[in-house]
């Protein structure tokens, strides 16, 4: 719900709009966690030691992506507490295109300093063809990762914090049973878990896009 965040009392519009924003954070965290839980169960010690040597690399871009991301919606939420529409309008089109080339960019980066970072981190042979297909087929997703935080702030940017949280939340259940559905039933291994957060997030893009759209 599009809320005006230039009136009312400053202190509830901050409590309210802050709070599922930190509940989203902890959904944030269980969704990693979900994703080392079922792999250590259904998997075992090696192939969560493939997921967790991989981790750091791509936590590194997604630091990289979310702080872009948010740096942009910033000036959307400012463009609009103006009702400056013209230049909200604007800052949605060029923010949208600065984040696909961060992403192309981004995603290219990976591919091509990801066997040698790997290497350079002494990961182990018995593990290294898992923790490279893990975080590569992660990596591909890195485009729809940048395109969903960037949405969702967008929609915050309007006033709306619930909206996101309710993806999130959505996105940590679709993970959770994807993840287990590949790997116990389809036996993908590693590559099933990465497959699971890829498909779970692009379908709460697509969501997010048809909410944006209707609202």
């Amino acid at each position: 719900m599009i809320q005006d965040m230039t009136k009312g009392s400053p202190l509830k519009l901050i409590l309210l709009f802050s709070i599922p924003i930190l509940i989203g954070n902890v959904f944030q965290q269980l969704y990693h966690l979900a994703d080392i839980f079922i792999v250590g169960r259904l998997l075992g010690e090696t192939a969560l030691a493939a997921v967790g040597s991989s981790a750091p690399i791509f936590f590194t871009f997604l630091i990289i992506a979310f702080s872009f991301t948010g740096g942009l919606t910033a000036i959307t939420a400012q463009r609009f507490g103006a009702k400056d529409y013209d230049g909200l309008r604007s800052s949605v089109t060029h923010s949208i295109r600065a984040s696909f080339v961060l992403g192309v960019i981004l995603t290219l980066t990976l591919i091509i300093i990801l066997k040698p970072l790997l290497k350079l981190l002494n990961v182990p042979e018995s593990i290294f063809n898992d923790s490279y297909n893990f975080i590569m087929i992660l990596g591909l997703s890195l485009i729809l990762i940048i395109f969903s935080n960037l949405l969702f702030g967008f929609i915050r940017a309007l006033g709306d914090s619930k909206s996101p949280l309710y993806f999130l939340v959505l996105t940590t259940f679709l993970n959770i049973i994807f993840n287990y559905a590949f790997i116990k039933y389809l036996k993908l291994g590693v590559i099933g878990s990465a497959l699971g957060t890829f498909l779970a997030i692009f379908i709460s893009v697509i969501l997010c896009l048809v909410y944006i759209k209707r609202k």
